[in-house]
């Protein structure tokens, strides 16, 4: 158990990414398991998004449900961006 501790808190070899969806109850999740991680001293290396709709592909005449989807994840990413990214 020691030295799996010893390896899982090694900023030098070991980082967790997490991976989420731009929306409410997925980031909830992810914030809820990096704030444990950083509690045990587990290094995370950062999030990946995945399911963004590429806005350069929507065109105006899009159905109503992608763009609200489009705006609501634009919302979701912002969140993100000002949750996650230390700059």
């Amino acid at each position: 158990m020691g030295s799996a501790k010893g390896l899982l808190t090694d900023e030098s070899l070991t980082a967790f990414f997490f991976v989420t969806l731009p929306e409410s109850l997925p980031i909830a999740v992810i914030t809820r398991f990096i704030n444990w991680f950083h509690e045990f001293g587990i290094p995370v290396g950062g999030v990946v998004v995945n399911g963004l709709i590429q806005k350069n592909q929507v065109g105006k005449d899009a159905a109503e449900f992608v763009l609200n989807r489009v705006q609501m994840q634009d919302e979701h990413m912002g969140e993100i961006w000002s949750i996650f990214v230390i700059g």
